[in-house]
């Protein structure tokens, strides 16, 4: 069985007694062969033959297949495993050890044949070949196997065709030894020409890939490298041929035998040169036992080492050995098994040792990087939280890693921040002696302060901390009772305003504000900034203030807040505070008008994103108003209708939020794509009897007003520009370059609504769908080449096929063109329809309401004209924008921006230069977050050339045209404070919500 390239045949009967009674093994390789190819192993190919000269299907040996194989030859339910291991593939040719080991089988004359291949990479499988004589055939396999004798089978193998011819080949090829086979034995002494004298260890078994081999141990000298002469003697073992062999002694000295694990004064038995393929190593339940043999256990009855034993054995070897004793310095470490460890590679066990250098003199050499003492006598890295070896190798790979770099940063900034705090509470309990806790040491402040300031960031109530105490004491500082450490809390806070006093130094900053009601009123003030550093330009964002007032205050209590926070608490000069950003609330106008008179360079900033939003209350649809309601009502409060939606649709209702702008409108749409499979869930909730009467009003909408529901639904799903509008103008980066163009789109489209069929697809394509075709009937359809225009037409018959003709006046029958029915329906003219002039005059009431806000034709606490102005005219500190329209008009209309104003003439004279360093900017506007990163990269490579450009830029910057800041913060309030929180006290939820949205560290 297998070809002549190198692959092993190994043919054997196994007898119930464990005696062999014939085999034959043999490796076909001759020398030539196996000094140029190596095999690697990836397959076993396992071939069963019975009386019949059939085989199996050659099938690859895979975890418990071969059992799963064998069982219903040998008539049995369950074997025990049957185990095929191959290892120790050398450089030249194969040379493995086989291992097959199974409990005998329950018949008494029970005999198998097994042919095992091994097959390499790129060769092609063996077959099994049939015998030339087949005894009886008939009855059951088991039966037929059970007949079989073992000298039977062994005639049959021996004139199985081709094995004679091959045999007869092979002569020429054989190896003589040099030596008698009866000299060579285990524990004997003998010789190589290469490697000189040594002792035979081991001998390769009959039916393995290692017959012709054995085990050799010599003596080696190793050096310990260059520096160092003379050298060790090492002992070494290596598989050799048996050919190899020029002598062997009589007699030798006593020798532990590493196969067969005895000792004694004469040399173990020679094995025979016939042994079993099948051995009974096995137990009852056919697994090895996984604990090492003892001595005992590492031969059988009859002196044979078995080869369970031998495998479990040479696999330990090939662990990675335990060390003992203190290696001399260039002498290789050895092991218990008396084997030296390989010098190099992944096997290696090093032995480098800690310097004695002292600690002291390591943390001098290594400044500012982070290592500390910790504990006496050993080195850490507190930036990586991880313990060093005291070796200056090992310490400069450890600080020149990007990793340690990067902690570093962030272990420095958290050290800063340890020193503050220590220095604040230090100071605090100097000026307040009687306070409790006054008397504890810097670490202990520090611990409690960090502990609370974590609790308030992640949103967890401090009276929980009694609840974690035990944990939170385990580094050993002891923290005391919550309602001790709610004491801390005032201190955080006002340390958060000291740091955003630093921050803001010098800075121009605009106001974001707004109100919200919770328990009354409130109020939220966030400040924003560029800042310009020697790391870049970035746009700053810091919640200043977050305060609940018992009842809603007026316009001028409002301001007043915000002076005391603006100008007492953070200290901040008049003229830092340049612009405000606001929504359109009657007490913010109030409040403005009351800022501005105090602060005239004041650049009020309307939200446009609330303005865009308020879009959708002036598109009248009553219809879908009316189904809306109960919808919300449905998604707000029921999750068996959530689930059922999820089960029909395939995923999640869109959920609704009073506080999410537009979410109204979400949910319309989302309805609008799935209109289809509206009905049947409607249906679904009254069979579950899910939301009482509430999917019973929306089914008798659904079903008394469907088209004009789904007419409605597709007008909202045509107003989603609008939406998509408002979510991109509430972002952080600098949209006050982007909005105006945004807006003018958005007004563009709206001068096409109602006018032109694709301004509103999708009610042009409900409409025409719920259309019947008709004599009459106009249509409109644009022609190509050579026409490139609409013409419209009108239906003239209809066909008894369906097939519809189009006529277009004043062009002559010649021209009448004969439509399918489907395209008759596409060139529908809509605009004629009165469900399309309705649609569209409500779309075009949304769009008329922005144009009044933007161009002042509303009530004065509306007017966004002003600021639309100012969107228009910042668009030059858009490099890619100046480099086309920048002229020194443009710039002298800049003064109309109050901040702006003193700088317009400066701005004049160094424009020469900006247009310059214009020429050939192109950014992406479509990318806000790459545009913002863009723009600011150019101003902090470019600004040092026209500062007052560069001052100006840090201005306009400031500006953004929305207030979703202020909004952001009321959901951060909601996600973080429950209804369980709800009586929480104002400074414990101001310190939370500035932790958390002024991103601080807290660990």
């Amino acid at each position: 069985a297998g070809t002549r390239q190198g692959k092993l045949q190994v043919w054997g009967v196994q007898r119930c007694d464990g005696r062999l009674r014939a085999a034959n093994a043999r490796l076909e390789t001759c020398r030539r062969a196996s000094e140029s190819t190596r095999l690697p192993c990836s397959n076993l190919l396992l071939c069963v033959q019975w009386s019949n000269g059939a085989a199996t299907s050659p099938a690859t040996w895979q975890g418990a297949s071969l059992p799963t194989l064998l069982a219903p030859l040998l008539g049995r339910q369950e074997i025990p495993m049957i185990r095929l291991s191959v290892s120790r593939l050398a450089s030249i040719g194969a040379r493995a050890v086989t291992r097959i080991a199974s409990a005998p089988p329950s018949s008494a004359r029970a005999g198998i044949v097994i042919g095992i291949g091994l097959i390499s990479h790129g060769m092609r499988e063996p077959s099994l070949a049939a015998p030339a004589e087949t005894p009886a055939t008939g009855g059951r396999l088991d039966e037929v196997i059970a007949s079989l004798d073992a000298d039977e089978v062994a005639r049959l193998i021996a004139s199985s065709p081709g094995r004679r011819r091959e045999d007869e080949e092979d002569d020429d090829e054989r190896v003589e030894l040099q030596v008698a086979e009866a000299e060579i034995r285990v524990g004997a002494r003998a010789s190589t020409e290469l490697l000189g004298w040594g002792r035979i260890l081991e001998l390769g078994q009959p039916g393995t890939l290692t017959a012709d081999k054995v085990l050799f141990e010599f003596s080696s000298k190793w050096h310990g490298g260059k520096r160092r002469r003379g050298g060790a003697t090492v002992p070494k073992q290596r598989w050799i041929p048996a050919a190899a062999l020029t002598s062997v002694a009589k007699s030798s000295p006593r020798l532990v035998s590493p196969a067969a694990g005895t000792a004694s004064g004469d040399p173990p038995p020679t094995p025979p040169r016939s042994g079993p393929l099948f051995s009974e190593g096995a137990g009852p339940s056919g697994s090895h036992r996984a604990t090492r043999p003892s001595a005992g256990e590492a031969s059988s009855s009859d002196g044979m080492p078995k080869l369970a034993a031998m495998e479990r054995g040479r696999a330990m070897k090939q662990n990675r050995p335990v060390k003992i004793g203190k290696p001399k310095r260039g002498i290789k470490p050895m092991t218990k098994a008396g084997g030296a460890l390989p010098a190099r590679g992944a096997g290696r066990v090093t032995c480098t040792k800690e310097s004695n250098v002292p600690i002291a003199k390591r943390l001098a050499e290594f400044p500012d990087s982070g290592l500390i003492e910790a504990p006496p006598g050993k080195l850490f890295c507190a930036a990586c939280k991880t313990p060093l070896k005291n070796i200056l190798g090992t310490l400069k790979t450890h600080c020149g890693s990007e990793s340690h770099k990067e902690k570093l940063v962030r272990y420095v900034e958290v050290t800063k921040d340890d020193t503050f705090i220590k220095q604040f509470m230090r100071e605090y309990f100097t000026e307040h002696p009687d306070e409790k806790c006054a008397s504890l040491s810097d670490e202990q402040h520090l611990h409690r302060f960090r502990i609370v300031a974590s609790m308030l960031k992640a949103g967890v109530a401090i009276n929980k901390v009694d609840e974690l105490r035990p944990v939170l004491e385990r580094d050993g500082h002891a923290i005391t009772a919550a309602s001790h450490l709610a004491g801390y809390i005032p201190k955080i806070e006002t340390l958060e305003h000291d740091k955003l006093g630093g921050e803001l130094e010098g800075q121009y900053v605009e106001v974001i504000y707004d109100g919200s009601p919770r328990h009354g009123e409130a109020i939220v003030v966030i400040l924003r900034w560029v800042q310009a550093s020697e790391d870049g330009w970035s746009v700053q964002m810091r919640l200043v203030a977050f305060r609940t007032l018992v009842e809603h205050p007026t316009g001028a209590q409002l301001a007043q807040f915000i002076f005391a926070v603006l100008l007492t608490t953070l200290k901040l000069k008049p003229w830092q505070i340049i612009a405000s950003a606001r929504d359109s609330a009657s007490v913010n106008g109030a409040c403005e008008r009351a800022l501005v008179g105090l602060l005239p360079a004041l650049q009020d900033i309307l939200c446009i994103s609330h303005t865009v939003a308020k879009c959708g209350e002036h598109v009248e649809l009553p219809t879908l108003e009316q189904f809306m309601t109960s919808w919300l009502q449905i998604v707000q409060h029921h999750q068996a209708a959530k689930t059922t939606w999820k089960g029909m649709i395939g995923k999640a209702m869109v959920g609704f939020s009073t506080i999410r702008w537009c979410s109204r409108d979400e949910c319309a749409n989302e309805l609008a794509r799935n209109f289809g499979q509206l009905g049947a869930f409607l249906q679904a909730l009254i069979d579950k009897e899910i939301g009482d009467a509430l999917p019973k009003k929306m089914i008798q909408i659904y079903n008394s007003k469907r088209a004009v529901l789904e007419a409605e639904l597709a007008c909202s799903l045509d107003l989603e520009r609008l939406i998509r509008l408002v979510y991109r103008m509430e972002g952080d980066g600098l949209l006050v370059l982007l909005a105006r163009s945004e807006i003018e789109a958005a007004l563009a489209w709206g001068e096409t609504v109602g006018d032109d069929q694709s301004s509103l697809p999708n009610v042009a394509a409900v409409l025409r769908k719920n259309t019947t075709l008709k004599v009459g009937v106009k249509t409109y359809e644009y022609y190509g080449e050579p026409y490139n225009s609409h013409y419209v037409g009108k239906v003239k018959r209809i066909d008894r096929g369906g097939k519809v003709l189009v006529t277009y006046p004043g062009f002559g029958a010649d021209n009448d063109v004969l439509l399918e029915p489907h395209e008759a329906v596409q060139a529908v003219d809509v605009r004629e329809l009165a469900e399309w002039q309705r649609l569209s005059a409500a779309a075009k009431a949304g769009i008329e309401y922005l144009r009044k806000r933007l161009t002042g034709e509303c009530d004065r606490i509306y007017d966004c004209s002003q600021m639309y102005e100012m969107l228009r005219l910042v668009q030059v500190f858009d490099p890619s924008f100046a480099a086309q329209f920048a002229t020194p008009a443009w710039v002298d209309a800049l003064s109309s921006i109050p901040p702006l104003e003193p700088l317009v003439e400066k701005l004049k004279e160094e424009l020469p230069e900006y247009l310059v360093k214009c020429q050939g900017v192109s950014y992406d506007h479509g990318d806000v977050a790459a545009f913002t990163d863009a723009v600011l990269l150019f101003w902090a490579n470019n600004g040092s050339k026209f500062p007052t450009w560069a001052r100006a830029m840090q201005i306009v910057g400031t500006f953004t045209p929305s207030s979703a800041a202020a909004e952001r913060v009321f959901s951060m309030l909601k996600l973080m404070f429950g209804h369980l929180q709800a009586s929480s006290l104002a400074d414990m939820i101001q310190a939370a919500l500035m932790l958390r949205y002024n991103k601080r560290r807290v660990a």
